[in-house]
């Protein structure tokens, strides 16, 4: 899935580096996708559905706390290796790694040539 950079796939390189080295986790990115409108209800919404992709990746506790926010929930870091996806991931996405639920709220930095994408997440 990544950009090739001088004729090299180093996302997928990369993907296969670190999953054969065992140090990544199994994940589900879950998108929403707009659906149609239901006839005679123009009111009723879109009806979205769910698309869900498998993905390698892992997560890090960052120990900090969305400012605007009065729960307990924490905000981390999820990486996702892009090989390992067979689409792009986006803010606002959900996650679920190692059994637990995160939000994507900001994509953090991801490199030219899309091998590893870091976001700012929130625990569901």
């Amino acid at each position: 899935m990544g950009n090739k950079l001088f004729g090299v796939d180093i996302a997928k390189i990369v993907n296969n580096s670190i999953t054969s080295a065992g140090g990544v986790l199994d994940g589900t990115l879950t998108k929403a996708t707009s659906g149609t409108r239901t006839p005679g209800s123009l009111t009723a919404g879109t009806n979205p559905t769910d698309a869900t992709y498998a993905f390698k990746g892992f997560t890090e506790t960052a120990g900090e706390r969305r400012p605007s926010s009065t729960s307990a929930s924490s905000i981390s870091t999820v990486s996702i290796l892009g090989d390992s996806c067979t689409v792009v991931p986006e803010v606002n996405d959900e996650v679920t790694i190692d059994g637990t639920d995160w939000t994507l709220l900001e994509l953090v930095s991801r490199d030219p040539a899309q091998a590893l994408y870091v976001f700012k997440a929130e625990e569901r």
